[in-house]
């Protein structure tokens, strides 16, 4: 069976806990307790967005692009791997609203892929990535989509097909994963985080998650 531990923080006793937790980084142990910290019902005008999937997939650069309005990262921006959680922040106007989201990147290596679940709510927005190259990428995206169905079956998903420059007219059977996932995926997205331009990243990718946000009971 599932080992769980009992341990106490700060006078404070928080049972339940999946003992992988304790293999982890010390900077992801201290995320999930402070993703722990206040509980969803107090959140005021914030919201988090979960970006997922496998490896070299694109979720930091596309959080990179977020950060700079859909414009290209900076010089200094290196693209390589997350190593562990990296959380971006930046308020949005959501409908007449000041509202701060919380971009969560998590890296991609097999043994984060148990943490996940830890940070899984259904007061947060997942976006799920998978490369337009793989020919598993439908195969990914449905592993991905069972995960945040498990742990948050109503959180709203928006799938992102990435890479479609490089893999042209790339589509995946949209008709049947929508049906299969219908509590679940809003959107379904193809882009080319790298190549698309200022414009076209934030008209496709970028408003369809604020509006994700908007139709969805996430605030």
């Amino acid at each position: 069976g599932e080992t769980k531990a009992f341990v106490y923080l700060m006078n404070v006793s928080i049972d339940g806990i999946d003992m992988s937790i304790f293999e982890q980084t010390y900077e992801i142990v201290v995320k999930w307790f402070e993703s722990r910290k206040k509980g969803d019902s107090e959140l005021l005008n914030e919201i988090k967005v979960i970006f997922l999937g496998n490896g070299d997939v694109g979720k930091t650069h596309t959080i990179a692009r977020l950060m700079q309005d859909g414009g290209v990262p900076p010089k200094s921006f290196t693209g390589s791997s997350t190593p562990g959680i990296i959380i971006e922040n930046k308020e949005y106007l959501i409908d007449g609203q000041n509202v701060q989201v919380h971009f969560w990147d998590f890296g991609g290596q097999d043994i984060l892929y148990s943490m996940h679940r830890m940070f899984m709510t259904k007061r947060t927005v997942y976006v799920i990535m998978v490369d337009a190259r793989n020919e598993s990428k439908s195969q990914q995206a449905r592993e991905w989509l069972n995960t945040v169905k498990s742990f948050a079956p109503d959180a709203p998903v928006m799938l992102v097909i990435n890479k479609n420059d490089q893999n042209p007219g790339v589509t995946i059977d949209e008709t049947t994963m929508m049906r299969e996932y219908k509590n679940n995926l809003k959107r379904i997205v193809y882009m080319s985080a790298l190549e698309d331009s200022k414009e076209l990243f934030r008209s496709n990718f970028t408003d369809a998650l604020l509006n994700i946000i908007r139709e969805s009971d996430v605030l």
